[in-house]
């Protein structure tokens, strides 16, 4: 979710460690996208092919320094009211399609409207400068985000071509197939992403598959375990029971009876260690707290018709989530149902106007890594975790965007509280993972940018 990529669970990469001949890199992964367009940017796997097809306007490197594959000069001004953009010559979508300076206009104006910043913009040879009405340093972020890539429309497809080193070649339900637009010798000129089909998939003892750490942690083979070399990091990203109940009083009576212990064990029944989080952020971003939400159930003196319906979308685990959600009907008087599915689903479902269930569980993230992108899931048409209004919070979360540091820790308090308050989601820890990566790879690099969604366009046979 940044976004959700409120978002899969699943957040491993890697890459095989044997010897490759061949120039395809496979990945195996829980779930493909249903489209490869911007607006799949906030879904795990939707962000990690863009970063293969499209290339956004600027990039941050490990120090925070923005630099652009895009631009063949940038600059601004101290007060980060005037920015002036230069586009590189030949940038094309495909064959024939080259991104030139009116359709650069034409995307930035769109961009500034959607971030309401006021401006002037003037064209003046390859070069477009953008006078701001008020600074707006974030303006930089924003040009930074998969979701605002330039990207070209094909008629009758369920993809776009982007400005990235690769296209979508073909694309079904298991499986999508990205070609290089320039092939390279020495590289790998296509990417191969299939669907996992569990624990029986004929990939699992494929060492053609570069990547395996798109499945479970349980999942990943033990000839990869053995043979990589792992690195445990934490992620920025936080895992939360979303409750879409439309009610106040039952679901803060929901809310009250969920033990995070007990569910988050239930759900990731492989899992023995979580680092606990007390709201949606990540430790490390400012108005984050270590601890873990205690809860208190009052049992209901009378019996509720209505189900409440849990989406469990993971295998494996379904004894130890019907017996919780079993035991947690007893103890607090409501109906609850467990509806399984697959991760599919849940991809296909979570940004629905209408969810099919009342409570689930994502992981949330974003590309821009602040309190005010996690927040959005909440609120934000296309990217919204539920069904129903929360008075207050989108206003007060606009707010963090014209106020200054120093004011930004209280009002982010304030925004948490009313989320605690309302009872719309319920923290359950923060991502630690073990990441699996071969000895012997080309042009790997070890960042946590990078870590998370490789740029596959680097590596080299």
């Amino acid at each position: 979710m940044k976004k959700i990529i409120a978002c899969i669970l699943i957040c491993l990469f890697s890459f095989s460690c044997s010897a490759q001949k061949d120039d395809s890199f496979d990945v195996l992964a829980l779930g493909l996208p249903e489209n490869v367009m911007p607006e799949v940017s906030g879904i795990n796997m939707g962000a990690y092919i863009l970063k293969q097809t499209h290339e956004t306007f600027l990039r941050n490197d490990t120090d925070g320094k923005y630099y652009s594959h895009l631009f063949a000069d940038w600059k601004r001004n101290h007060k980060y009211d005037d920015f002036t953009f230069c586009l590189k010559k030949e940038l094309s979508f495909s064959e024939g399609s080259v991104y030139k300076i009116p359709q650069f206009k034409k995307d930035i104006s769109k961009l500034l409207d959607k971030y309401r910043l006021k401006s002037q913009i003037i064209v003046a040879k390859e070069c477009l400068t953008v006078n701001l009405k008020k600074p707006a340093q974030q303006l930089l972020k924003y040009l930074t985000m998969l979701e605002n890539a330039p990207s070209l429309k094909i008629e009758n497809k369920k993809y776009e071509y982007g400005l990235g080193h690769y296209n979508v070649d073909s694309m079904t339900e298991d499986k999508i197939i990205l070609k290089r637009k320039k092939v390279l010798k020495g590289a790998y000129n296509r990417i191969v992403f299939h669907k996992f089909k569990g624990n029986n998939d004929n990939n699992l003892s494929n060492e053609n598959v570069e990547d395996f750490n798109r499945v479970y942690l349980s999942q990943i083979p033990g000839w990869v375990k053995e043979k990589y070399a792992n690195y445990e990091l934490p992620l920025f990203q936080t895992v939360n029971l979303i409750l879409n109940i439309e009610n106040d009083n039952l679901r803060k009576n929901v809310y009250n009876c969920i033990d995070v212990t007990s569910l988050r064990s239930s759900f990731m029944n492989n899992q023995e260690r979580f680092l606990d989080v007390k709201n949606i952020l990540p430790i490390g971003m400012i108005g984050a707290e270590k601890g873990k939400v205690e809860n208190k159930c009052l049992p209901s003196k009378s019996i509720h018709k209505d189900s409440v319906v849990f989406l469990n979308w993971r295998s494996g685990n379904e004894k130890s989530v019907d017996e919780y959600f079993s035991k947690l009907s007893s103890l607090s008087g409501f109906n609850f149902k467990v509806r399984h599915e697959d991760e599919s689903y849940l991809i296909k479902t979570a940004f629905k106007n209408k969810h099919p269930y009342q409570l689930y569980i994502v992981a949330l993230d974003s590309e821009l890594s602040t309190p005010q992108s996690f927040v959005k899931y909440f609120y934000e048409k296309g990217n919204n975790l539920v069904d129903y209004h929360i008075d207050t919070l989108k206003e007060n979360n606009e707010k963090l965007s014209d106020i200054n540091k120093k004011e930004q820790y209280t009002q982010i308090k304030k925004i948490l509280k009313i989320l605690e308050e309302k009872n719309v989601v319920l923290p359950l820890y923060q991502e630690v993972r073990k990441f699996y990566y071969p000895r012997d790879i080309k042009g790997f690099e070890f960042t946590k940018v990078f870590i998370q969604y490789p740029d596959i366009s680097e590596l080299r046979i």
